[in-house]
């Protein structure tokens, strides 16, 4: 379970949920975290609009996000299943997750 973000900071649903319960912290464990830019083949970086992503990935990746000026989506529920687009959408949305999600 995460309980601080080096860049984001402390994850405070985590701190919640471990106060409701009968756990206990017995260590830690760092991670390194790579964030991907995931389109469609043959989207360029210029025709992207919107990127969606889990809250926390955005705020992890927020300096470069921010150069670009796109709209920022995001669920605090968010890995990535195979979601459906319109055609017009597969151009121009993209999506930031962890290598790990599945």
């Amino acid at each position: 379970m995460a309980i601080e973000n080096s860049i984001a900071g402390s994850i405070l649903a985590n701190y919640n949920l471990l106060q409701k319960s009968n756990l206990k912290i017995i260590g830690e464990i760092y991670l390194q975290i790579r964030q991907n830019l995931l389109v469609n083949p043959g989207v360029k970086l210029e025709d992207i609009r919107e990127v969606h992503s889990h809250t926390m990935a955005l705020q992890q990746c927020y300096d470069f996000l921010d150069k670009h000026k796109w709209k920022l989506v995001g669920n605090r529920r968010y890995c990535f299943k195979r979601q459906t687009y319109s055609p017009a959408q597969k151009q121009t949305y993209c999506r930031y997750r962890e290598q790990t999600c599945s």
